[in-house]
Order: C-alpha cells, then structure tokens, then sequence
C-alpha cells in the first residue's frame, strides 16, 4: 500500500511539472516569435547549391566587412579588391584546383571547383593586399540571388568538404593557406 502512495505521489509530481514545462514552452515560444517578427528578418528560405548556379556567379567579391565578420579583419584594414585584383585571385584559385595543389593540405579532397560558391575579401596585412577566399557549397538565400553574398559573409566552424577557405597574398602572387572545415 505504501508503494501504491509513493507511486502515486511521484506521478502527481512528474504531472505537475509537465504541465509548468509546457507553459513555460508556450511561453518562450511566444516570445521568440514576437522577438523574430520585430526585431530580426525572416529565415531564409531558398537554399542555393553551388553546383546548380550558372559558373560565371560562383564569384562573388565581398564590398561591404567589417571585423566581426572574420578573424583576419581588425578595425579598418578591409580592402575593396579592384577589378584587377579580384580577376588575379579568381585565377590564382582556379589554377589552384585545376592543379590540384591541394593534396597534402587537408585530409579531405575537396569537391570539385565549380562546387562552391567562392566569396572574396580583400584586406591588408604588412603592406600586402591579402584575400580570403571562403568556399561553400551551399547558401541559404533571402532573394534567391547569389547577390546577397556581397555583404554577408559565410562562416561555420564545421562542415566537411562543403565548407573551407583559403588565404592569398596577392602582393607576393601566393596562396598561403588552404583548408576544409572537416577537422576543426
């Protein structure tokens, strides 16, 4: 008898907390709905891959940074590439797969060059004009237009193949660094 009033206390109290959770739920969901209406824009909700975009979008240099978008910006040392640089670094990148320099860089091979999305920021570093080239296979889009990738940065700190970067020195005509986000 005693473990029948137990039993029945105990259910009562999981009961009870159950019921409080899912006020609370209701709750916080309010709120974050009213939060996202009026304070953020919606979520995206067309996703473009790469590899189904025409080739001549797949670049996009990036006008508009600032130091919170990247590790490598810090205060005012963003660099709007000119149409000369940004036509060097897309080069130097295409080779770059073409010769496939990047065995021996990451564990993972890559996917093939025209299977990323591959934003430009320019920025200077000791007197050099530096790029960093972030890749992507994928971009949750607004609009529907590679466009938008002019002035949001992509970042992750995972993602396999489908996500890395690379870092070039223009002024020294190199590429500098080169990685997947398989093994962060």
């Amino acid at each position: 008898m005693k473990n029948f009033f137990y039993f029945l206390f105990l259910s009562l109290c999981f009961s009870c907390g159950h019921q409080q959770k899912k006020q609370d739920q209701k709750e916080t969901d309010s709120l974050c709905a009213l939060i996202e209406a009026e304070e953020f824009p919606p979520r995206p909700e067309i996703l473009l891959v790469a590899k189904k975009q025409p080739v001549d979008s797949l670049d996009v240099l990036v006008k508009k940074a600032d130091e919170t978008d990247l590790g490598v910006l810090t205060g005012d040392n963003f660099h709007l590439l000119t149409e000369k640089e940004f036509q060097q670094a897309k080069n130097m990148v295409a080779s770059f797969f073409e010769k496939k320099e990047y065995r021996g860089k990451t564990r993972e091979k890559p996917y093939p060059f025209n299977h990323y999305f591959r934003q430009y920021v320019g920025y200077k570093k000791n007197n050099h004009i530096m790029v960093f080239v972030i890749l992507c296979t994928s971009w949750p889009s607004y609009t529907g237009s590679v466009s938008e990738m002019e002035t949001c940065i992509v970042t992750t700190s995972d993602g396999g193949p489908h996500y890395g970067d690379m870092k070039i020195d223009l002024t020294d005509n190199k590429i500098v660094s080169f990685g997947l986000n398989s093994y962060v």
